[in-house]
Order: structure tokens, then C-alpha cells, then sequence
């Protein structure tokens, strides 16, 4: 068995190759249509940080699988032009991506390596066992959840008061939902108020509530059926309110989170199934997006990919396109960041942490995206900002620290607190799906408040250390959990 681990990676990769050799001769013999160079490198460099695996990397969930996987993912689709006025990326713009994916690796290296704290978290690929304070008590962790859920739903609906309806019910999705806050700052002036913007994080204990009842579910302890059956209603009850807001990201969110949850706590997920949601998560922006894009008609540019498209028509394909535009559009406006910046005058006050801007002068780079481009594109990756304020050395410099970051939160194991860290685990996965899209870290201060309210919530449930692996799957008889 143990030869057969270490042989596996080699099998994978030589397996691999063989695919691209084969793929090149029908590209060759004009059995399938060709393709960019670009396209096929990126496509095996994602493929490689998803499928080659060793040390602390063996956790399908680790930071830099995930962001390697998905960054050369969206470069590769990028690549491909399939929407309409897609220019050729210069020098400038793939020397900024690649050292971006380069640099956060990098932080992540050095975190793990010269981290004084040796005891990690539970691992995938072993046996240990950890001390835990504290798996969190069913009853009392429920009650605190729906305590959690009413606080924020009130608050949610003090908002729909506020703004005269609920979003996912309004003629124009967009227009509606962004009465409160918009989109690059474009929100209703009416409701540009100091108070309405403190208030809301609030409205993210419905959240905390979801999260709350998940780990019920998901941590290796008897429940008896009630505590299923509530857990099942504040989960439902939780996504329904959230989702009544009318935006893909609060789902997925909720849904990137929870399957994180799972998977540090009841057992990991395969391969197969993380393939398996990734493409539904895909199919899911895409319907859905494109679904809110023709009522409120506030995409122009996919309007316009849908008129030049090739494609068959119908809903399923319409997904695909928005999904594709999902993915990729970001990049395109990062890249055209890199020829207009120089051209427009730099704010005084810059544009990383735009969520400061009430109290640091602060300029939000959506809303120059906004100005520029038509409302076609407006997010920029979480690049936009590193480089609008530092040219080079942001793009350098700004993906290490968080790589350090990354890293340092990954080992950051506490005997005494070790499920809070598994759900800062959780956190950091799902704003690292966003990576391709928006800079959330520069953008929001929820993820702050997240980190805050969330360990008193978990301490409020936490029952006495104990001793749990919850990362062995029970189906490798070398990694078989002690009971």
C-alpha cells in the first residue's frame, strides 16, 4: 500500500502526458479543432495542482491546490477568447498573473516551513490524533443558532422595509438589491448612512446560524432527532433568507463553506466529488446569473456573447456562456487595468481597503472599472487593487502576504480551541474561491466580523478536550480511526 502511494503521483503524471500526446495528434489529424498553446499549458498546470499530491499538500482543500487549480483553471479559459472583445494578453499582464500564482505559493512555503507551531491541525494523510476543545454541544449550540437566526432576519427584513420589497421577488433583480449597497458604490443615496452600514453585518448571523448547525451535522458525535430536524430548519430556514437577497454569492458562500466544514469534520472529500460540485457550482452561476442578467438586463456584454455565439440555443447553454463570463471576465479587466491605469490620474488615497473609505480616504477601483468600461466589467481579481496602488510590486508583493497569511492560519493549531480553526479553515477557502473575481479581504469587512463573532459563538458550545481525528476516511485500512 505504502508503494502504491508513492508511485501513485508518478502513474497520474505519465497518465497525464500521455492525454496531452494523444489530444495533439487529434488536433493534428483536424479530428477536433485546434487550440491555443496557452490554453493547453494552463489546462496541465491546473491539473497538476489538483492531482499531484504530497506532505502537507495531500489536503485536497490546502490553499495552494485550491487557488493553483483554480487560477490556472480561469487563465486557461481566459486564453481560449471565447467572448467577444477578449484582447492578447502583453507581457505585462502574463508576467503579473503568473507571478501573482508564484508568490502566493511562495507564502504559503515559508509559512508552513518556518512555523513555530509544529502540531497542526488534523491531517488528511495520517492518523494523528489532536486534542480538541471542544466538540460543540447539540443542544446547546442549536439554541444559540436560532437566537443567531432571528437576530439577523430581523435586521434582513428592517432592510426589505427600508427598500420597499424583497430583491429575489423584484421585476429588476439588480436594481433592487442594490438599493442598500450597489455595486461599485452606485447604491441609492438615501441609504448612504453610517448607521445602515454598521447595522448591517448583523444581517450575517443568519450565517453564523447556518454554520452553527452544520457542524452539529457534521462533527463525529450521537444527535438524536431533533437535533437533526432543527439543524435541517435553521440550515433551510438560514439559505432561504440569505439567498432572498437575490446575489450567487451568498449561496455559494453558505455552500463552499459547509462542504469545507465537512470535510475537516466528518470525513474528506475524493476527488470525484469535488469535481462533481465544482461543475455544479458552475452550472449554478451560470443558469442563475444568467437568468438575472436578462430581467434586469444588466450585462451588456453577455447580451452580446449570447448574439455571436455558436452555441445551441436554450437556458443550459445560456449558463454555460454566463458561467464562462463568470470565470474569466475579471482577467480581461485586469488586463485592460494594466494599459488605462497609467492614463487616469492615481486617488489620493488609493484603493486597497475600500471597505475603510468612511474613515480612510479610500476610492473604490469598481467603480473606476464602472467609469471606464461601460458597466461591461467592473471587478478586476483581488489583483486590481495591489496593482493600482503599487504597480508590480503590489502584484509581487500583496499574493505573498496573503500566501503568509494562508499559511500561517493553515498550521495554526490550538489544543484548546482546535474547531475554531477549522472553521477559519472553512472561511479562508471560500474567499480564496474568489480570488479570480474580487480582492473580498480589501472589499468587506464581514470576513473581520466572521472571525470575531464566531469564536464566541463556538465557545459558547464547546464541550470539554477531547480526542477526534476528523479527517480519517475509514475506507483506507493504513488511516483507519480509532473509535
Amino acid at each position: 500500500m505504502r508503494t502504491l502511494d508513492t508511485e501513485l503521483p508518478v502513474f497520474k503524471v505519465v497518465g497525464g502526458l500521455v492525454c496531452v500526446l494523444m489530444l495533439c495528434l487529434l488536433v493534428a489529424l483536424k479530428i477536433v479543432p485546434s487550440f491555443r498553446v496557452s490554453t493547453l499549458v494552463l489546462m496541465i498546470a491546473s491539473a497538476s495542482f489538483v492531482l499531484v499530491k504530497s506532505g502537507e499538500a495531500a489536503d485536497l482543500l490546502h490553499p495552494v491546490r485550491i487557488f493553483g487549480g483554480l487560477w490556472c483553471f480561469c487563465l486557461a479559459l481566459a486564453s481560449m477568447h471565447l467572448f467577444p472583445g477578449f484582447s492578447d494578453w502583453n507581457f505585462s499582464m502574463w508576467s503579473c498573473v503568473i507571478t501573482a500564482l508564484a508568490s502566493f505559493v511562495g507564502g504559503c512555503w515559508l509559512a508552513e516551513r518556518f512555523s513555530n507551531r509544529r502540531t497542526a491541525l488534523p491531517r488528511v494523510a495520517t492518523g494523528e490524533r489532536v486534542p480538541v476543545r471542544g466538540l460543540l454541544r447539540n443542544r446547546k449550540t442549536l439554541i444559540v443558532a436560532v437566537i443567531c437566526l432571528a437576530i439577523g432576519t430581523a435586521l434582513l427584513a428592517y432592510e426589505y422595509y427600508l427598500i420597499g420589497g424583497i430583491p429575489v421577488f423584484a421585476e429588476n433583480l439588480d436594481a433592487a438589491r442594490g438599493r442598500l449597497f450597489g455595486v461599485a458604490g452606485q447604491g441609492d443615496p438615501q441609504f448612504d448612512r453610517l448607521y445602515i452600514k454598521l447595522l448591517h453585518p448583523f444581517v450575517d448571523f443568519i450565517k453564523y446560524a447556518v454554520f452553527l448547525a452544520v457542524i452539529i451535522l457534521c462533527q463525529k458525535q450521537s444527535k438524536n432527532r431533533r437535533a437533526i430536524i432543527l439543524s435541517f430548519v435553521v440550515i433551510s430556514l438560514g439559505t432561504l433568507a440569505l439567498g432572498s437577497q437575490g446575489g450567487r454569492g451568498f449561496i455559494v458562500n453558505i455552500a463552499i463553506t459547509s462542504v469545507a466544514l465537512f470535510h475537516y469534520l466528518r470525513r474528506r472529500i475524493r476527488l470525484v466529488e469535488f469535481g462533481a460540485a465544482c461543475m455544479a457550482l458552475f452550472l449554478f452561476l451560470g443558469l442563475f446569473g444568467s437568468l438575472r442578467a436578462k430581467s434586469s438586463e444588466s450585462a451588456p456584454l453577455f447580451q452580446r456573447a449570447l448574439r455571436t455565439s455558436s452555441l445551441p440555443e436554450g437556458e443550459f447553454w445560456d449558463g454555460i456562456i454566463f458561467g464562462y463570463g463568470t470565470l474569466t471576465l475579471s482577467l480581461e479587466v485586469f488586463n485592460r487595468l494594466i494599459e488605462d491605469l497609467p492614463k487616469v490620474q492615481r486617488p489620493s488615497g488609493g484603493y486597497l481597503f475600500y471597505a475603510l473609505h468612511r474613515f480612510v480616504p479610500r476610492v473604490s477601483i469598481q467603480e473606476l472599472d464602472l467609469d471606464l468600461y461601460s458597466g461591461e466589467m467592473v471587478t478586476p481579481t483581488f489583483l486590481g487593487e495591489f496593482y493600482g496602488d503599487y504597480g508590480y510590486g503590489g502584484v509581487l508583493l500583496g499574493p505573498l502576504l496573503l500566501g503568509l497569511g494562508y499559511g500561517w492560519a493553515y498550521r495554526r493549531g490550538d489544543g484548546e480551541n482546535t474547531m475554531y480553526w477549522i472553521y477559519v479553515r472553512a472561511l479562508l477557502v471560500q474567499m480564496l474561491i474568489f480570488f479570480p473575481y474580487v480582492n473580498l479581504f480589501s472589499l468587506y469587512l464581514n470576513w473581520i466580523f466572521d472571525l470575531f463573532f464566531m469564536y464566541f459563538l463556538i465557545r459558547l458550545g464547546a464541550q470539554e478536550t477531547q480526542s477526534f481525528a476528523p479527517l480519517i476516511s475509514t475506507n483506507e485500512p493504513h488511516l483507519r480511526e480509532v473509535q
